[in-house]
């Protein structure tokens, strides 16, 4: 009896396919037509899913009669789901017996799925719905087409049960963070705002979070629009008067129609929680500067509303402050510690100071050589002298307005962790 070890490869750039010198391609045409019956199913590599599902989605199974054709077209229909970076498969024929290896790399999930505003089903409905049909869902998703598509299908299949003439459509968001998200919207379909509730105990009165709510009156419903809208205006606004716990929960939405207006009415549970003050700064990690010269470098004090945006101005103040000394590598990371029947926080800072960087080369271009030569004298920082980050936008400055330089003045100061240097680069164009 002759075994024959074969495989097939997708999502990498070659077939590899062995046999033997005297096979020719009528032989192997042969080959690849012959039915055969499946015996062993092995599968490598499998981790998030589970093998009856691998099984039915590969549509290879144990006792059923394939052709290696048809095992080639189960390894693209696998791959065509966006679930995975590589499928490949190794067979053994012995006889009219076929043993299947696959071996599979699993594609990375971890996007956010935002379900915009899809108002006429539940949250449950539509996380079940998509589970179904996506292995695994766990209301994150690849960065693949095949899920996408997928996903889009469930959503515009749920549409038909309504029914809404509407289009679900795709777009891959990324807020102020960098964090990328998967956004999924019907279109076509009018939904406004017929008026916001804010359900909350305030001390403020009318502010900026009624400001913002009022806005949303008229326009259309968008759980992505709103949500971006509590996340930059409204808990700001409450940051900013020491609410540090503040939360505002997702916008619940449902049905409204009077003599004015026909669409929905969104509400918003603000849960503004205690207002706290400064208690103390502790500083951590910081040897270059002493906790005296990084106090001078904020504006919040003891006493002072724990003002939650003026501490992110004040980290970049100290962020700054390194730079002018050369350490242009620092990071600061800040937080707020609050405790139970206490209004003082405290505001832990910890700093990784990294290496003192120095002056490099320094390189004007787009001026005549004797203006540029008269211009280069007047950089005063010396190659092999402490970096001082904030110096060239000065210098951009003072040289505009010196007349030195005229037109457009493009700059960038390349730094170089192995020498521990920063070459400036200084372009002036239309002088």
């Amino acid at each position: 009896m002759i075994a024959i070890a074969c495989c097939t490869v997708i999502a990498v750039s070659a077939v590899t396919q062995y046999h033997s010198p005297a096979d020719d391609g009528a032989q192997a045409e042969a080959v690849s037509s012959r039915v055969l019956t499946v015996g062993t199913i092995e599968i490598l590599g499998l981790q998030r899913y589970e093998r009856d599902w691998f099984i039915k989605a590969s549509g290879v199974a144990s006792d059923q009669a394939i052709t290696l054709t048809d095992l080639q077209a189960a390894a693209a229909r696998l791959l065509n789901t966006g679930l995975f970076a590589k499928v490949a498969d190794r067979y053994l024929i012995t006889g009219s017996r076929i043993d299947v290896t696959w071996q599979i790399a699993e594609i990375e999930w971890g996007l956010p799925v935002l379900l915009d505003n899809f108002i006429w089903f539940s949250e449950l409905d539509l996380w079940n719905a998509i589970a179904r049909r996506v292995p695994s869902y766990d209301g994150t998703a690849p960065k693949t087409d095949g899920v996408v598509a997928t996903i889009t299908g469930v959503l515009q299949e749920m549409l038909t049960t309504v029914p809404v003439e509407g289009k679900v459509e795709h777009m891959l968001s990324v807020s102020p963070t960098g964090l990328i998200k998967h956004v999924f919207t019907v279109s076509d379909v009018p939904m406004p705002i017929c008026g916001v509730t804010l359900t909350r105990q305030s001390d403020i009165g009318k502010d900026d979070l009624t400001t913002a709510a009022n806005f949303l009156a008229g326009t259309d419903y968008s759980r992505h629009y709103i949500l971006w809208l509590t996340d930059q205006n409204m808990l700001p606004a409450l940051l900013r008067r020491g609410h540090l716990r503040a939360t505002i929960g997702d916008p619940k939405v449902k049905a409204h129609s009077d003599e004015k207006c026909t669409g929905v009415h969104v509400t918003l549970a603000v849960v503004e929680g205690p207002r706290y003050t400064l208690g103390s700064i502790e500083w951590a990690g910081n040897s270059v500067l002493t906790a005296k010269a990084l106090n001078a470098a904020m504006t919040l004090r003891a006493g002072d509303v724990a003002d939650g945006t003026k501490l992110s101005s004040d980290i970049e103040a100290v962020q700054q402050a390194y730079g002018k000394i050369g350490h242009i590598a620092v990071k600061v990371s800040a937080k707020w510690v609050m405790q139970e029947g206490r209004t003082a926080a405290t505001c832990r800072v910890s700093i990784e100071e990294g290496q003192q960087y120095r002056m490099g080369h320094l390189t004007i271009s787009g001026l005549p050589e004797a203006r540029r030569q008269r211009l280069e004298k007047q950089w005063g920082l010396a190659q092999g002298a402490r970096y001082d980050a904030t110096y060239l936008r000065k210098f951009v400055d003072f040289a505009l307005r010196s007349g030195a330089a005229t037109g457009r003045v493009g700059s960038k100061a390349v730094p170089d962790p192995n020498s521990l240097t920063v070459d400036v680069t200084i372009n002036i164009v239309g002088t």
